[in-house]
């Protein structure tokens, strides 16, 4: 996949916890992250990965305010997210990591005080299948099955100029998925063109044993998602 989207509506899962604090807050006052202990911070983080690049995008409730700064690492690399618009961050990695870890670093008078949290993106794959296919038979796609895939789910599409737009859920992750030719619409298809497949492969809510938090009382802003993405163009023909 060549593409990567800055804004996700995924799977939610508490982030970081506890209502805000807004009761002396005026109508004209916007609060800032200074203003609030980190337990009362919270995030929606998505860290999405196509295999050759991999994106974590936050989101910030209340807006960070300097001098607090979000960051996210990978492998002993920190590189700090940058600002969208006041309340989206981004910050962008070369190849699939295991686990990213993301972070909030606060100042406390001379000394840096960091809190970070691990988050680990589901299981990678390789997404194969012919480079051409007549849509009149089966296409049959293929990729690496999840070795657990309790931990995942999996939703394949397929879209082009030709084709009606076509949405799946592979539960379980099998690994593979044929398309009938009564699957491309024929009738209200036609003619020859590219068709994206596209299979993404999502990580499910954590459990007891791995939540993503700092914090134990959920925010109800706050939630996570992960995601790993893998694309296939096909020359398709009636």
């Amino acid at each position: 996949m060549t593409r990567l989207v800055a804004a996700f509506a995924l799977l939610t899962r508490p982030l970081v916890l506890l209502p805000l604090a807004c009761s002396h807050t005026s109508a004209a006052e916007v609060p800032k992250s200074t203003d609030q202990p980190t337990e009362r911070l919270g995030f929606t983080v998505t860290v999405r990965s196509n295999g050759a690049f991999s994106q974590v995008i936050a989101t910030a409730y209340p807006e960070i305010a300097e001098p607090d700064r979000l960051y996210a690492s990978v492998g002993g690399f920190e590189a700090p997210m940058v600002s969208l618009d006041g309340h989206g961050w981004i910050a962008q990695f070369l190849g699939s990591p295991a686990t990213v870890n993301f972070g909030l670093r606060r100042e406390v008078g001379a000394s840096a005080v960091g809190v970070e949290v691990p988050i680990t993106l589901p299981e990678p794959f390789v997404l194969m299948g012919p480079t051409s296919a007549a849509r009149s038979k089966p296409l049959n796609v293929k990729w690496d099955a999840a070795a657990d895939p309790t931990l995942a789910v999996v939703t394949l599409q397929a879209s082009g100029t030709c084709i009606r737009s076509i949405s799946r859920a592979i539960d379980p992750d099998v690994g593979t998925f044929t398309f009938q030719p009564a699957d491309w619409f024929p009738e209200v298809a036609g003619g020859s063109c590219d068709v994206t497949i596209s299979v993404t492969r999502r990580g499910k809510s954590p459990d007891a044993a791995h939540p993503y938090t700092w914090s134990a009382t959920p925010h109800p802003l706050a939630s996570f998602a992960v995601e790993q993405e893998r694309d296939l163009v096909i020359a398709t023909s009636p």
